[in-house]
């Protein structure tokens, strides 16, 4: 059966740094390109897919990146930026290894709701490079 609303923003290829990143979660603002949309409004220069549907959504989050060594990172959905825990983790151990990690979860959302990803770290002033991530929902 084929998706009746959808969206996603994605980066690829970038290498953009986002420093600051601490044991707070901060939203995560890498994102470049807008990709495909229906039902949905998918900017990329707000870091968020707007639903502009009522629904349950199937929302993926794929992300390559470098950061800080030794650092633990865990990425989570949010929407309209409350943090849902419905996320991953991944640690880089070298600053110059590339990790990668993803999750996905089922949301209800209603109109007007905003899905964004947040990231935090295990100490402060880290700095995270992202090569490739997107953020993809659908209904």
């Amino acid at each position: 059966m084929p998706f009746s609303t959808g969206g996603e923003i994605y980066s690829h290829d970038i290498s953009e740094a986002q420093a600051g990143v601490g044991t707070a979660y901060v939203k995560l603002e890498t994102f470049a390109t807008q990709g495909e949309y229906y039902g949905c409004l998918a900017d990329p220069d707000r870091n968020q897919i707007t639903c502009q549907s009522a629904g349950f959504y199937h929302v993926v989050f794929s992300i390559s990146f470098s950061g800080s060594a030794g650092t633990t990172w865990e990425f989570d959905l949010a929407v309209n930026d409350t943090v849902l825990q419905k996320g991953t983790t991944r640690k880089t151990v070298l600053v110059t290894e590339v990790g990668a990690t993803t999750f996905s979860s089922i949301v209800r959302l209603n109109y007007g709701d905003v899905v964004s990803v947040y990231v935090k770290a295990d100490g402060a002033g880290k700095t995270i490079t992202v090569q490739n991530c997107s953020l993809t929902m659908m209904s």
